[in-house]
């Protein structure tokens, strides 16, 4: 039976003597890789399985096969693709990812505060170190007004309105 593989990362060169290597395992796959116990490398264009005995370090994993145990073994491996089983893979659904809260979607939104009523259309939402701001001319001023929960109410997206709650005087800021 053929199982589909996927390329996750590759070997990388030999770590002290006692048949260690480094590797490189692309981010998304990190979690499928460190869950794993059998990887395949690609060697003379064929699949070969590669049972992993140990890994260790952060950033840079240093990894050990079982039967590779000098630094002349580590070497014939050394710079290879590292396959994982797709069916060893986590699930999609199981899968956890970084929230990415971007509020870019609402460029071309009306904004519309719930005291003072319609602002303006958000020009462009700019990303700044804390958060992201939304971009407006507001009785012919240039403003940045801060996107976040604490300040938004409502997004309607079928008339593209975004409602706020702003502080008093953030706009004459």
């Amino acid at each position: 039976m053929d199982e589909t593989l996927i390329k996750v990362g590759a070997t990388q060169n030999t770590h002290a003597l006692k048949g260690e290597l480094k590797v490189f395992i692309e981010e998304e796959f990190e979690d499928d890789f460190l869950n794993i116990d059998t990887v395949f490398l690609t060697i003379a264009g064929r699949n070969v399985p590669y049972f992993i005995e140990s890994v260790r370090g952060g950033n840079a994993m240093i990894v050990k096969f079982e039967d590779v145990d000098s630094i002349e073994a580590a070497a014939k491996i050394a710079k290879k693709p590292i396959l994982l089983r797709a069916s060893d893979m986590i699930p999609e659904e199981q899968r956890e990812y970084e929230a990415v809260d971007s509020y870019s979607y609402l460029e071309g939104y009306m904004m519309v505060d719930k005291t003072i009523g319609q602002l303006a259309v958000i020009e462009e939402v700019i990303e700044m170190p804390q958060q992201e701001m939304a971009f407006i001319q507001y009785l012919n001023q240039e403003r940045l007004v801060p996107l976040n929960d604490s300040f938004i109410v409502s997004v309607d997206d079928k008339t593209k309105t975004l409602t706020v709650d702003l502080p008093e005087g953030l706009l004459e800021l």
